[in-house]
């Protein structure tokens, strides 16, 4: 039986508005990071004052100042703060890069969870242009603040028609934003006493992006963990995939502009970048599986698990698919990110997808699953002697969610094993 208890409920959010004063984080297409993510986070603070009740706002800036990472996270916790939150804004050495992604200290469930709500959201309301996902990340505002923290990377300040899809629809996207805090807080909140501010000014800029603009050593981000991993499939070894651009990146970029007759500098400019992106477009071609020609069942909820195709009992609703468990109806993206799996959109079949990372970790009070054969382990609850998810305040045992997606449970060896 899922149990509807209500758990903690958050007194206290803090809202960090990354960068400020001499760092101006991202810039691009007329806009500055430390511009933008303060005024998101004066828009939430007004808002949840006027329309919430019971939880207090807390800035680690209200106004154009620089503050240390680790005053961030000091701030947070001199407040006692139940739920942090970091804005930034991406930017990347390619300015094609595009969409949003939420990240969560590698070793929080919970924080993964929260991402998903907020990742979810936006992507559900069509408000990105690509759903980059739900992360783990060892970013210091993550790792060092006590209270449950995400880092939302709002899209690329960079890459003109994301920037542009974010101030056209930037009054929805606020909305979206504070919904999913106050689905996070567990408040409810005033629909009908909403503050509305005038969205982000624009200036054309005179060049939209600098054609000089290149990657090169100590730079860091997922724009260097792409080259990295790039390299990679093409045969280089530039160390760790850690998205630091260090020695071992740096030669391995002169190696493949040497081998590839390009000026080897160790940058990764533009015409580097474009070689790389070409030949491994040509690599994944050619070796490119062909997909079996799958048949949907109608009037089904059809979702790709782990390679397989189910086709259950569920509903989808403003673009959200729901499955029923004990006639409660649970979000399924909620559901299989809650045990860290992938979960992402099929574009060609339109149906949900859902995988393993790759990546199986050995830690104390994880439970092991074999599903479909792949290996994964996920934080359970013993709830009325049943290994429980915990869905934001609802105990969901993992026998009845496998069980309610036609499949067979068995408990073998200490491991929870799912066959069809």
């Amino acid at each position: 039986m899922v149990n509807l208890m209500k758990s903690v409920h958050y007194k206290v959010i803090v809202i960090d508005a990354g960068h400020g004063g001499h760092d101006p984080g991202a810039t691009g297409n007329g806009y500055r990071e430390k511009d933008l993510v303060l005024k998101m986070a004066l828009w939430l603070q007004k808002n949840i004052n006027s329309r919430t009740e019971g939880v207090k706002v807390v800035l680690t800036r209200s106004t154009d100042t620089f503050v240390q990472l680790a005053e961030r996270s000091r701030i947070s916790d001199r407040a006692s703060a139940d739920y942090f939150l970091s804005i930034h804004f991406n930017s990347a050495g390619v300015n094609t890069a595009q969409g949003i992604e939420t990240f969560a200290y590698t070793k929080s469930s919970m924080g993964r969870l929260n991402a998903s709500v907020i990742n979810g959201a936006i992507v559900n309301k069509g408000l990105a242009l690509r759903n980059r996902g739900v992360k783990s990340a060892n970013f210091s505002v993550l790792r060092r603040t006590k209270a449950t923290a995400n880092l939302l990377e709002t899209c690329f300040i960079n890459n003109r028609s994301d920037i542009n899809n974010f101030i056209k629809n930037y009054d929805e996207y606020m909305e979206t934003l504070f919904q999913s805090l106050c689905r996070i807080l567990e408040v409810t909140p005033d629909n009908g006493n909403k503050v509305v501010e005038d969205k982000p000014s624009y200036s054309e800029p005179e060049n939209t992006q600098d054609s000089n603009f290149a990657w090169g050593k100590w730079d860091k981000g997922e724009a260097v963990v792409d080259i990295q991993k790039n390299l990679k499939v093409l045969g280089y070894d530039p160390g760790d995939t850690d998205g630091y651009f260090g020695e071992d990146t740096e030669k391995a970029v002169k190696d493949f502009q040497t081998k590839n007759k390009l000026k080897a500098d160790g940058l990764v400019g533009s015409d580097t970048l474009n070689k790389i992106k070409s030949l491994v477009s040509k690599k994944d071609e050619e070796t490119k599986p062909t997909k079996p020609d799958y048949v949907l069942e109608k009037n089904k909820l059809n979702i790709m698990l782990i390679g397989e195709l189910v086709a259950t009992e569920g509903f989808i609703e403003k673009g959200v698919s729901y499955i029923s468990i004990n006639d409660v109806h649970l979000e399924l993206r909620e559901i299989f990110e809650a045990m860290n799996l992938d979960v992402t959109w099929d574009n060609d079949l339109k149906i949900i997808e859902i995988n393993t990372s790759g990546k199986f970790i050995e830690e104390e009070g994880l439970t092991e699953v074999i599903v479909l054969g792949s290996k994964i382990n996920i934080k359970t609850f013993m709830h009325e002697d049943k290994h429980c998810l915990r869905i934001r305040s609802a105990y969901v045992p993992v026998r009845e969610i496998f069980e309610a997606l036609g499949f067979k449970v068995k408990w073998e060896d200490k491991k929870i094993v799912i066959k069809k």
